[in-house]
């Protein structure tokens, strides 16, 4: 994957995140990381696909789904710092 098309990707998620559409951004963050081949992201976006069916359904996401939110963002973050490092880690760290 062309970086200009990492770049564009992070500005999605950074747009995602300015609406307070948290969980998709997640979501788009894992697909990424799926696309580059990193497929520990396949659990990790599943999960936070059940977090976002369970946020809509409920209307809010309880405090209990923001903890685990949460813990999955840390594998998250782990994994993008592992495949990035560097300059491209902190834009796509820093679009959440």
């Amino acid at each position: 994957m062309e970086v200009s098309t990492l770049l564009k990707t992070i500005k999605h998620i950074r747009a995602l995140t300015n609406l307070n559409d948290h969980c998709e951004a997640r979501i788009v963050g894992c697909q990424l990381l799926i696309d580059l081949d990193m497929s520990q992201a396949d659990e990790l976006l599943e999960q936070y696909k059940t977090i976002q069916s369970e946020r809509d359904r409920l209307g809010h996401l309880p405090c209990p789904l923001y903890m685990e939110r949460q813990e999955l963002d840390q594998k998250l973050w782990r994994l993008a710092k592992a495949k990035f490092g560097g300059k491209l880690y902190q834009s796509f760290y820093m679009a959440y």
